[in-house]
């Protein structure tokens, strides 16, 4: 309750919610000391009476420290209510956020900040469950559609800006002999600690997938062709470095990867980027895997992929 007019609405407040025992009201008196409270608590509700009637200054600086998803009340003076703009900035946000008139009695607060918490209460089970739709729950990857959605994404904004762009596809070598000398938990647990490297290897900017059972897509923005060797040389060794279930008797996992790069002008569109990193990948699985290929190297040799040079 950030009570900075100091006009006892905290008083309201706990005979509102006093037939409520799992609430329990803190109240701030003033913005610098509601900001604190905001960075060392988890409330479950923000209530806003402003010092400053009329000015979003507070609102903004509160709405702006408080997490995304944190329900905000406002109670708000009818003859002097806040900045369009602020209003505004609120609409278009994810957060949910309500106002109530200083002059509302006591059962209006309550049904206000009940509905206000409800809603905050759905907005979270709805991120739970995009959360689960959009990510693998073995590996915590992206899902193949998620990760092809960022991929399109991420090509679009480096062929407008000029930015580098990595695809690298990753395969597991002879992972089905994997499931097939021993119980399909063990495949399950390497597949969990792949995903665990993947993501511990990952920028901020990065994203990565779970393209198929041992399949796994990673895309790297802002990355030009001499910076990836480098990190996905990285990626290869910490993959071939994993701890793995005492089950596999020591067994080691390796990786083939291939990748292919993407200026912001040299590509088509992102099909092509995709089918130059899965023409490197199959090239590094047919010269007998635990490697990674560059496309641009493969074309720059003129080395055609083996299932073609066994046609000819």
């Amino acid at each position: 309750m950030c009570d900075h007019r100091g006009e006892q609405l905290s008083e309201r407040l706990d005979r509102a919610t006093g037939t409520h025992a799992r609430w329990r009201v803190e109240s701030s008196g003033h913005l610098q000391r509601s900001l604190e409270r905001l960075h060392s608590t988890r409330p479950a509700a923000l209530v806003v009476d402003p010092l400053l009637r009329g000015s979003a200054v507070e609102l903004e600086a509160l709405a702006g420290a408080a997490p995304a998803s944190l329900p905000i009340l406002f109670v708000l003076d009818p003859s002097n209510p806040p900045l369009p703009a602020l209003a505004t900035n609120l609409a278009l946000s994810a957060r949910p956020w309500d106002f109530v008139w200083s002059t509302a009695g006591d059962e209006e607060l309550e049904l206000r900040l009940e509905r206000l918490l409800q809603q905050g209460r759905d907005q979270l089970a709805l991120c739970a469950w995009r959360e689960q739709a959009l990510h693998d729950g073995r590996t915590g990857l992206l899902r193949p559609l998620a990760f092809e959605e960022h991929l399109e994404q991420h090509y679009a904004a480096a062929q407008r800006h000029g930015f580098g762009l990595v695809l690298a596809l990753i395969d597991l070598d002879d992972f089905g002999a994997v499931n097939k000398r021993h119980d399909h938990t063990v495949g399950d647990e390497v597949i969990a600690r792949v995903g665990q490297a993947i993501r511990r290897g990952l920028r901020q900017e990065d994203c990565a997938g779970r393209l198929g059972g041992d399949e796994f897509g990673l895309l790297l923005p802002y990355t030009r062709a001499a910076e990836a060797a480098p990190v996905l040389a990285r990626l290869h060794e910490d993959l071939r470095r994993l701890a793995l279930p005492s089950a596999m008797g020591g067994a080691r996992v390796h990786a083939s990867a291939g990748y292919e790069t993407f200026d912001g002008k040299d590509l088509s569109d992102a099909r092509e980027l995709r089918a130059h990193a899965e023409r490197a990948l199959r090239e590094a699985k047919l010269r007998g895997g635990d490697a990674v290929l560059y496309y641009r190297e493969l074309e720059r040799a003129g080395v055609a992929p083996l299932g073609e040079r066994a046609r000819t």
